[in-house]
């Protein structure tokens, strides 16, 4: 009979035992992982299904509309299962697979995190680094900003809705630039002058109604061409002909504003959406807009998204849903607004007739076309700002924060 040598046996014994330990860690681990991943999946749909909620019972969600389980807590939940779980790996796993380990846990937190605040913002959301007002800031600055109802609906994985964007808009009892604000919610009315009733000098809330607007005048138009099989579908964007309305109301809406001139002593304008600051909601601190570093005058002001290629015909722009500039916000000079403003609307009409229809970024994009803009004689030029690391990550909400400063 054959005898293994002692040096051999020891060996395939620590082997063998060191083999049976990282099973029953790995074992140990899949379940835990995967009750985790149950319990956070379940939060997530809690947190998703509020919207669907308040269309059961708008009394229910009324009452607490940001009643909503957020991906942060979730990820604090992770965090903590995550350490407690490496504590007892410790003595388990070899040096190599502790820092495999490591590497994987680390990434998925950046993962996670990205998703709850864009990473061009952890400065200010994460590392709480926000500028306070200067005496040589510029705070000479009207918002423009409108909502409409439009009911619940689907964008990027999220829904989005009334009590939503009231929670959002939360954000403005804080705003100190004078506010106009176009809305055919009465809830959002009344929530923004009550908010606001400190700075009621500063505040023009005006109910519009949708069928006044030349952005809705062609709704039926664009409802007809979004049913045709053979348009893309981007939704929202292509998908509800009520919302690329809604986005070029935006420009009408600032039209309209220095129409009637309101506060003219302000030399800039600027359209701002009503949930742009959604990460500030329980930042609850005053503060100004001010003018962007190095803007320049004679141009609108926005966040650039992509890199932009002036070749492209408007009909891939507008089928393929591209992007340039995010039209979450956009600033200028009275005078150079209201000249840009009235070239958008005379694009938009031209797009729409030439069967596109999609939201103002498209519209924007395509204006700033070779083709486009040498021929109609474009006059306005966008200056655009960005995040030095765009390539990798988009930054939409970029401007707004350059031009956030708080009060001391």
């Amino acid at each position: 009979m054959c005898k293994t040598p002692p040096s051999q046996a020891h060996t395939y014994t620590g082997s063998m035992q060191r083999r049976r330990r990282e099973e029953r860690t790995l074992t140990e681990w899949n379940k835990h992982h995967s009750t985790t991943n149950g319990d956070s999946d379940r939060c997530v749909g809690d947190s998703s299904d509020d919207s669907s909620k308040s269309r059961k019972s708008s009394s229910s969600s009324s009452s607490n509309p940001s009643a909503v389980v957020s991906l942060h807590s979730v990820s604090e939940t992770f965090l903590s299962m995550v350490m407690k779980r490496m504590k007892r790996m410790k003595t388990t796993l070899r040096p190599g697979r502790k820092l495999q380990l490591c590497i994987a846990v680390f990434t998925a937190l950046l993962v996670i995190a990205a998703q709850i605040r864009p990473p061009c913002l952890w400065p200010y959301l994460v590392f709480k680094q926000y500028p306070k007002l200067d005496p040589e800031d510029n705070h000479d600055v009207t918002l423009v900003t409108g909502f409409f109802n439009l009911g619940h609906f689907e964008k990027a994985g999220e829904t989005f809705g009334l009590y939503k964007y009231l929670h959002w808009a939360e954000v403005f009892q804080y705003v100190m630039n004078p506010l106009v604000v176009f809305t055919d919610s009465e809830q959002v009315e009344n929530m923004l002058l009550q908010s606001r009733r400190d700075l009621l000098n500063r505040t023009v809330v005006i109910r519009v109604q949708r069928s006044r607007l030349n952005a809705f005048k062609s709704v039926e138009k664009i409802r007809t061409l979004f049913r045709d099989p053979q348009y893309p579908k981007h939704f929202p964007n292509t998908v509800i002909p009520e919302y690329p309305c809604s986005q070029h109301a935006k420009y009408e809406f600032v039209k309209e504003a220095l129409e009637r001139n309101l506060f003219p002593s302000n030399k800039y304008i600027a359209w701002i959406d009503i949930g742009y600051y959604r990460y500030l909601t329980q930042r609850r601190r005053r503060f100004y807009v001010i003018t962007p570093p190095g803007m320049d005058e004679s141009k609108i002001a926005m966040t650039q998204i992509n890199p932009r290629d002036p070749s492209l015909f408007p009909s891939d722009v507008f089928r393929q849903n591209l992007v340039w500039v995010g039209g979450g916000m956009s600033m200028g000079t009275r005078e150079v607004f209201k000249t840009f403003v009235e070239e958008y609307a005379v694009a938009m009409d031209t797009f729409l007739q030439a069967g596109l229809s999609n939201t103002d970024q498209q519209v924007i994009y395509s204006m700033y076309a070779d083709m486009y803009r040498l021929k109609s004689k474009i006059q306005t030029s966008i200056q655009t700002y960005r995040w030095i690391f765009d390539r990798v990550c988009s930054c939409w909400f970029y401007l707004g924060y350059r031009c956030y400063r708080e009060i001391e």
